[in-house]
């Protein structure tokens, strides 16, 4: 024969989860019909914000990554971008020509 034993508090506390559980995964998986309407503006208002959100995303990961890790790239292997030049300078040597008006 077998005993019964007495429920105890956390018996209790584990079937409130338990049926908590069941009733959120009951309303989360099977959805009714939701009888909205989101109007053009609206839903092109939502999907340009995503695509600046993406955007700004990915601009952040190249200016706080990408640009600082190819500076010290070029510091460690002492790389530089070939015909980069100073703002002003020319490649002769000489100063610029000014058009003369005669």
């Amino acid at each position: 024969m077998m005993k019964h034993r007495s429920h105890t508090p956390a018996d209790s506390l584990v079937l409130k989860v338990l049926l908590a559980g069941i009733i959120f995964w009951t309303v989360v998986l099977l959805p009714e019909s939701a009888a909205a309407y989101i109007g053009p503006g609206a839903g092109l208002s939502a999907i340009g914000i995503a695509i600046a959100l993406v955007a700004t995303v990915a601009l952040a990961v190249v200016g706080f990554l990408w640009y600082p890790a190819k500076r010290l790239y070029r510091h460690l292997f002492g790389k530089s971008d070939a015909g980069a030049e100073p703002p002003g300078s020319e490649r002769s040597g000489k100063s610029p020509s000014k058009p003369t008006h005669s």
